[in-house]
């Protein structure tokens, strides 16, 4: 039988029924003592709701403002309205189509999860209008239905992280713009930061000054000056040919760092960059970088 407590205008603690102690809130959470008369406690909130709630010992109750009727438990005179503890998250959807079915907290120790944080950002450059204006190439950006559940991702991503990895979803498949398990690979950071979009590939690494067209490249902190030319399609023959060899060789040491995913992305950049390598040998002459030169000579001696 459902009865009502006679008990009113409590402050914000909790109540033991049966011991008729009181324990003070902290923080909006309450940690039950290591020996409790009764594990049947009361709360009341500043907003004036009240209920009953059944704990085990040393349970941790996180307090909302939103309660649902829960059944009568057997206990004699104890009528139980408990917290909708998911409700808040499941209404919520992230950028109007992100799941956050995630059970516990994504910032554990006061740190978001690596995971959570690459999820919340792949759903903002796709569905997020703000972003989309000051980035206009994130446009036409779409997240397949199962990464949609944050769950979901946090298993792929998990399975796969290793230390400064990034997420990549147009190396796999160039010029995607669909993230799914199918499409996408983290990658190194630093690999992500060479294949980086640019809004023009053909002015790229090439420098006009009053002297002529000059070639800088830069690679894993280092850079490389191919030569200075008078002639722009000089300067474009020879920006292709010394990033391909230098790229290349990059590429190779990778190979074996990070699994099988990023070795089998490597293997197809890697062709990639010998067919451009072939197309543009006849304009060796035109590298006048030593290390390049020599790159070029081991390569097809």
């Amino acid at each position: 039988m459902k009865v009502k407590s006679n008990l009113k205008n409590f402050p914000d603690y909790f109540y033991d029924i049966e011991s008729k102690k009181v324990y003070n809130i902290t923080l909006s959470k309450v940690v039950l003592p290591s020996n409790p008369s009764s594990k049947t406690l009361r709360w009341k909130m500043k907003n004036s709701k009240t209920g009953w709630a059944f704990f085990s010992e040393k349970t941790l109750l996180p307090f909302y403002k939103e309660y649902i009727q829960s059944p009568i438990f057997e206990t004699p005179c104890v009528s139980v309205i408990i917290p909708k503890t998911n409700t808040r998250k499941e209404k919520r959807l992230v950028f109007g189509v992100g799941v956050n079915d995630y059970q516990d907290t994504v910032v554990p120790e006061g740190k978001i999860l690596r995971s959570y944080s690459v999820w919340l950002d792949m759903l903002r450059r796709s569905y997020c209008n703000k972003r989309q204006e000051e980035k206009p190439y994130l446009k036409g950006n779409t997240v397949c239905t199962e990464w949609l559940t944050f769950s979901c991702f946090k298993t792929w991503y998990d399975e796969r992280y290793f230390t400064d990895c990034q997420i990549d979803k147009d190396l796999k498949v160039k010029g995607n713009k669909h993230y799914s398990p199918e499409n996408c690979t983290l990658i190194p950071r630093s690999l992500n930061l060479l294949y980086r979009s640019v809004n023009s590939e053909k002015f790229r690494h090439i420098i006009e000054s009053p002297r002529g067209f000059t070639v800088k490249l830069k690679l894993d902190s280092k850079t490389y000056t191919v030569g200075t030319y008078n002639i722009f399609q000089d300067a474009v023959h020879a920006r292709d040919l010394s990033k391909s060899i230098l790229y290349k060789n990059y590429l190779s040491s990778l190979k074996g760092c990070y699994g099988k995913e990023v070795d089998n992305l490597l293997d197809k950049l890697t062709n990639e960059l010998e067919e451009t390598l072939l197309a543009n040998l006849k304009y060796e002459t035109l590298v006048k970088n030593l290390y390049v030169k020599k790159l070029l000579k081991d390569d097809f001696m």
